[in-house]
Order: structure tokens, then sequence, then C-alpha cells
């Protein structure tokens, strides 16, 4: 019997003290990590043939891991076509000649059930271990079909599940005492159209999921192997997103993991940016610029792994640190920009501590239908000094929700909304709405800033006018960005 488990993923204020704020902030977060690396050892240049470069890249990279560590990788501008790239424990730079002259354009024919026979998740490159520099170059799968003639995954139909898997390990490379380090910078990702019904479970047209991808390489956890968290420095900085149902996503991050996505654009993309089943790390989302999003919302933050890690040993070390800051949401109607949903506070298990975030700085411009922020069970959240303009349903909204039982409806609780600007803001509901399910919440404004809708248990409200308390609003999304499927064989 084989059970194989599949998941489908799926500006700036106008204050100088706020300018410096956000640029001294994002300095700290990212000390240390080099975005342009140097050539620090041997340089291995390619040119496009114009046909397949694929074998010729498998070269430069055995060329490289025989140079040793520091080895740059130079691909010089042109328009490169490349099939399936596995990479194991790269150690160095994997350059362009610039994002606008470097193209790299999947060539159709990926092998997937070659990978899920393998236990691997379906990509277009799997880079596995290493210290990597991916940057000034594009990256592009073209309309239509990706896969070998004839594969196709029972869930995920004719998609492909990502353009890059990264991670410290897989079942082929265990190596689950060595970190991974990875910096994309400066690179552009655009994925392609295809027949919606011949794809994924949402029937969406994108052919392609996710294209960063940092978090396990399985189908199905292996029996006999206990799994580790991810561990590494992730970041991703000054990328563009097109057309893609999640452009960054990061799941099972462990206590030595940060990841961080900075500086990044997306269009046109389901949801940009989502992040699930990570515990004990810490995760930077800063100074993006978010348009076009189509799907659910541009930045989901949830903490479930659905039973996917269930061989890891998770110990409740510290709480999963979420910071938002810097970010511009150039809302599209009826989508929200911000969900965060707390599952563990009403699954219960004692190892998964609930999440904390801290949502900061960030500038929502909301169009009709639309929300700002989402905090569905969340515990101790930080709202601050976020500017809020345009219309909307909510700006923020607190409340208690649950996937499963209805009957079971935990509290958010202690939320603090501190500092917030709606002056500019029309909303249908209310600037701020506390839910019925919402307890010992925290909110300080002005008269200015509007109203607040107060159904909770002992909130305390300090300069805001109250609302009228007669609406109810449920917690919009009631169901999961990711659905779970379980096939035996």
């Amino acid at each position: 019997m084989k059970t194989i488990l599949k998941i489908f993923c799926l500006a700036a204020f106008t204050s100088v003290l706020f300018s410096c704020q956000k640029t001294s902030e994002l300095d700290n977060e990212l000390a240390g990590v080099d975005l342009k690396s140097a050539h620090k050892g041997a340089v291995i240049t390619v040119t496009p043939n114009g046909v397949d470069d694929t074998e010729n890249l498998k070269q430069a990279f055995v060329d490289a891991a025989a140079a040793g560590s520091g080895t740059t990788i130079q691909l010089t501008e042109g328009n490169f076509l490349v099939n399936y790239m596995e990479i194991y424990n790269f150690q160095g730079t994997f350059v362009g000649a610039g994002r606008e002259k470097t193209i790299v354009t999947l060539l159709p024919g990926i092998p997937m059930q070659a990978q899920l026979d393998v236990n691997q998740i379906s990509s277009w490159w799997r880079m596995i271990g290493g210290d990597i520099t991916i940057s000034d170059m594009t990256f592009i799968t073209p309309d239509g079909n990706l896969l070998k003639e004839g594969d196709i995954d029972p869930f995920i139909g004719k998609d492909l599940f990502s353009m890059f898997v990264f991670n410290h390990y897989n079942d082929l490379y265990y190596h689950p005492e060595n970190p991974q380090n990875v910096v994309i910078n400066s690179v552009n990702f655009y994925g392609g159209y295809d027949n919606p019904d011949d794809g994924n479970y949402w029937k969406t047209d994108h052919n392609v999921l996710i294209a960063v991808w940092v978090g396990v390489d399985y189908g199905w956890p292996a029996e006999g192997i206990d799994y580790p968290l991810t561990k590494g420095n992730f970041v991703v900085n000054d990328c563009f997103f097109e057309h893609v149902m999640d452009g960054a996503e990061g799941f099972s991050l462990g206590e030595y993991a940060v990841m961080r996505v900075s500086s990044c654009r997306s269009n046109n993309c389901f949801t940009p940016f989502y992040f699930t089943a990570n515990y004990n790390s810490k995760i930077i989302i800063a100074n993006n610029t978010f348009s076009g999003t189509n799907g659910w919302c541009d930045i989901q933050i949830e903490d479930n792994d659905y039973g996917f890690l269930f061989q890891t040993e998770i110990k409740p070390l510290k709480r999963c640190e979420y910071t938002v800051y810097g970010n511009t949401f150039n809302s599209t109607p009826a989508i929200p920009a911000i969900i965060t949903n707390n599952h563990w506070v009403y699954l219960g298990p004692e190892d998964r501590l609930p999440m904390l975030i801290d949502i900061k700085n960030n500038v929502f411009k909301l169009e009709e239908g639309s929300s700002g922020i989402i905090l569905n069970n969340s515990q101790d959240a930080v709202i601050r000094n976020n500017r809020f303009t345009g219309n909307c349903n909510t700006g923020i909204t607190v409340n208690g929700f649950t996937l499963l039982d209805p009957d079971i409806v935990p509290f958010a609780q202690n939320v603090l909304i501190q500092g917030n600007n709606f002056s500019s803001l029309n909303s249908t509901v209310a600037n701020i709405y506390l839910g019925e399910k919402s307890k010992d919440c925290t909110v300080v404004g002005s008269k200015t800033d509007g109203n607040v809708i107060d159904l909770g248990v002992n909130n305390k409200i300090t300069g805001m006018k109250k609302g009228k308390p007669g609406l109810k609003i449920g917690p919009t999304i009631v169901d999961n960005h990711r659905m779970i499927k379980r096939v035996q064989k």
C-alpha cells in the first residue's frame, strides 16, 4: 500500500522618518548576507546554443564542484533553453548578464513521473544542499504543457509544482545536519498559461504553481526516515513574480531557519507569498509591492502542516516569528491583502506554539470589497503604524474561525492595534472589526481614524469611535488555500 499526499499550494509613507526606519530595519535583517557575491574562485562561462542547453549547464555544475567552493557559473547574454536540472551541494554563484539580458526558458518535457517515483515533488530546478547565490537573470515557463509526454500528476494534473525547490536534504541526499544557504537576488520569474481543465484543483490557467519553494522535497514521508525541519538562511530579494500561483513559499522551516522576502514585486499571481507549517523559525516580509493579485490574498500566513510532518520531531522551543513591514499593497477588488490563520489554537497539540505576528509600517491601498488585514485566531499579534486608504469592507478584522468543527471556534485574543492611519479609508463595515470571538484586544487610535465595531469580550478601545454592533461578518476565508488528498494503492 502506498500513500501519497499532495499539497497545492498553493508605497512607502512619505515621511523621511518612516523611510529611514524601513531602510535601517532591512539593513539590520540582511546584515551578513552577501546579495552581490564577488567572484571568489573559478569562473565557468556558459553561452546558449539555441537548441538545448541542459547538458552544457549540467556539465558546468559538475565542473564547478570539481573547481571547489566559491566557483561562479556565468551565463552570457542570450536565451537558454533548459529542461530538468537536479543539483546537489552547489557551493557557488549562478549569475546572468542581467535580468533583461539572460533569459532561461523551460524546455518542455520535464520528467514529472520520474521525480514522483523517487518521492520528490515535481520541479524544473531541484537544488538541494549547498551555499547558493542566483542573480541577474530571468526564468520563464512557456505556455502549454511543460511535462514529458504522458506524465500526469493525480492531484495537479499537467501542471508543474515548482520552478525551483530548495531544501538542505531529500531522500536521495539525506544530510539532515547540514543547513542550506540560498540568496536569490535580482531575478524575474514568469509563469506560463495552460488549459485550466488540464491543471490544478482550482482550475486556474497557471502551468506552474510555485516559483520558489523552500521546504520538504517529498511526496510523502518515506518509512524509516526521521525527517528534520528545514535548516538554513533563505533570502529572496529584488525579484519579480508574474502569473504564478505562489511567488515564494516557505514550508517546514525550523529553529535553524530564517527566510527573508524583500524588495520584490508581484503581478497577476494567485497568492504571491504563502507560508505555513513553520515552527520555531523567523520569517521577514519587507518592502515588497503587490499588484493584480487574483486569488486568495497578497500574503497568507498559517501554521498548520495538515499532518504532512507527522514523522518530524517538532519541539516547542519558541513561537514562529513573522515580521511584515514596509510593504505596499495595491489591492484587487474583493481580495484581502493579508490573511493569518492560527490553526493549532483549536487543533491543540502542545508541540505547536501559536505564531507571533508583527505587521507594521505598511501601506494598504484598498479596493471595493477587499480587506486590509484579517487575523483569524491570532494570539498576541501587533498591528501598528500602518496606513489604510481607498475603499474596503474592513481595514482590520480580528475574530476566531474554524475549518473543521463549527462548534469549536477559539478566541483571537490579546491583539494590539495601535497608531494606524485610517483617515483616507472608506469602509462599508468598519475600519476595525472585533468579532464575537475576539478577547482582551486593545485598540488605540484617534477620532479621525473612523469607527470600531466591537462584538468581543473585554476588548479596550481608546480614541476611536465605536460603531453600531448590528452587523456581523465571518472569518472570510473558511476553507484553506491548500487542499490535501490521499490516494491508497
